[in-house]
């Protein structure tokens, strides 16, 4: 980049801060030339020397760069609680947090929040998990722990009952919204949970469409 487009840019930046970090009434100019916010006293400029040049581009004074995480951080956990509801197909599952766990199983605990720290991994190597067990071992639990954990940190995540998966899937009752959204939230999910996945195996039509879900899932991955 030339010095004249270098030039340019920074004049873009300075101009964008004005309007980004307009002065309030009250805000002040201090001995040393920079504006200072009214409420917490601190510069609403910053001093730069480039190319020559000496400029004071406006910034965000300590006061509305609290705010401003405040309201990130709020913005962050209003996205999450919403995908939380998109993403999970019951309301208990919504409650199941590694931060309730009881470790009972120490070691079964660390290796799901393992499997968590190394998704990225393990999403590459498109390597999942299936969880085999007795009734009230944690397989639903730490499922979910899992799912909430990573829609935490970003991820696209569900968690179905195999039933439901195969219900809005298949059945004629089912709304044509509700049927694209699983769709799409099987197809385009880094992570997909169906839980139950024994709780109908008596019967041969869900068995085939179990599989054909699972079929389905691998293709698209």
């Amino acid at each position: 980049m030339g010095n004249d487009a270098l030039i340019e840019c920074i004049d873009g930046i300075i101009k964008k801060s004005k309007i980004d970090h307009r002065l309030q009434p009250g805000d002040y100019l201090r001995e040393d030339g920079l504006y200072c916010c009214h409420k917490c006293k601190t510069p609403k400029q910053v001093e730069i020397f480039i190319l020559g040049r000496h400029e004071k581009p406006y910034c965000m004074c300590e006061c509305e760069s609290k705010q401003w995480d405040i309201d990130n951080t709020e913005d962050k956990q209003a996205k999450w609680e919403l995908n939380r509801d998109r993403w999970l197909d019951g309301e208990i599952y919504k409650e199941w947090k590694f931060e309730v766990d009881d470790k009972k199983s120490i070691k079964m605990s660390n290796a799901m929040f393992r499997y968590v720290q190394k998704f990225e991994e393990m999403k590459e190597k498109n390597q999942g998990l299936l969880f085999c067990g007795d009734i009230g071992t944690g397989k639903s639990f730490f499922a979910a722990a899992i799912v909430n954990e990573l829609i935490s940190q970003g991820y696209q995540a569900c968690m179905i009952t195999t039933i439901n998966a195969v219900n809005y899937m298949t059945s004629n009752k089912t709304k044509a919204d509700v049927s694209e959204k699983w769709q799409k939230l099987f197809k385009n999910s880094d992570l997909v949970v169906f839980d139950e996945l024994d709780g109908e195996r008596d019967t041969s039509f869900m068995t085939e469409q179990i599989y054909k879900l699972i079929d389905d899932r691998l293709k698209t991955n």
